[in-house]
């Protein structure tokens, strides 16, 4: 149909642009609750892939580390404290836990 403007065409919608609207690109990782590290201060590193606490030198974990991912911050409680019943907050409704 006609723009009543300038009689020039209207664009056919029905064919594609480059790139649709809603394309976009995804930089960085992706946050896969189900294989994710929570780190305290205290040095605990949670591994929700494999439910256990490991230590930062821990291959697995230091290879998903240099695939460009960081650990989340070990989740606190109400006074500030971060506690293992802080994170198992976070870790149940993802079927998870604390060993």
């Amino acid at each position: 149909m006609p723009d009543e403007r300038d009689n020039t065409p209207a664009p056919d919608i029905s064919t594609p642009s480059e790139r649709p609207p809603f394309d976009f690109h995804l930089t960085g990782p992706i946050y896969n609750p189900h294989d994710w590290y929570w780190l305290a201060e205290d040095g605990r590193l949670y591994s929700s892939a494999r439910q256990v606490v490991v230590t930062v030198s821990d291959p697995t974990y230091m290879a998903w580390r240099d695939s460009g991912c960081a650990p989340t911050n070990w989740p606190r409680d109400l006074a500030g404290a971060q506690t293992d019943q802080a994170l198992q907050e976070v870790l149940t409704p993802l079927g998870k836990s604390l060993p």
